[in-house]
């Protein structure tokens, strides 16, 4: 070797770092912006890992929201279906109700007809046994009448005078039959 390559070989120092490389350093000699460079890129690789690890961050928040929102709405679907399912079992309780109340006004509505005819019989009957009650009651007046015009001597009632009476009564009882027949026809 020359002097001038030993010289220049004595201005570095030669070393081998852990790895197993061979590191070199200058003697005395020191590199404020070679130092810099190699300081901005260890700083731009940590920031770098800190910009990672804050999308990695942020991801994760966006998965843990997502997931938790896929929950959310599987619960809200799960809710809606049960009160659908509820809903639709009370919608079957109604119209079954509805069908029940249907059926009882329907026998009401007989009933009420079947009262109506049974107080239309009666309403009649009351109406035939108060004209047959007056028709007795004018033929027991005619009787009475008969009687009071008849000799004085018959004041006391003769056997003959009691069948006529009853004749008239039975004459006009076979008559009012005779109209109820004929009115119910």
């Amino acid at each position: 070797m020359t002097d001038t390559t030993e010289s220049f070989l004595a201005m570095f120092e030669f070393s081998s770092d852990s790895s197993g490389g061979i590191a070199c350093d200058f003697k005395g000699v020191t590199m404020p912006e070679h130092h810099l460079e190699v300081e901005d890129f260890l700083i731009q690789d940590q920031s770098g890992n800190e910009e990672d690890e804050e999308e990695n961050l942020t991801k994760l928040r966006k998965e843990k929201r997502m997931q938790s929102n896929r929950e959310s709405a599987k619960r809200s679907r799960l809710k809606k279906q049960i009160q659908l399912e509820e809903t639709t079992r009370l919608l079957e309780h109604l119209r079954q109700q509805n069908g029940l109340l249907r059926y009882k006004v329907s026998l009401a509505v007989n009933e009420y007809r079947e009262l109506m005819l049974h107080n239309r019989e009666l309403r009649m009957n009351a109406h035939n046994l108060s004209y047959r009650l007056q028709y007795l009651g004018l033929a027991a007046s005619s009787l009475s009448i008969n009687t009071a015009t008849a000799a004085p001597a018959a004041a006391v009632s003769s056997p003959a005078t009691a069948s006529t009476a009853a004749a008239a009564a039975a004459a006009a009882s076979a008559w009012i039959s005779e109209r109820e027949i004929s009115s119910r026809e």
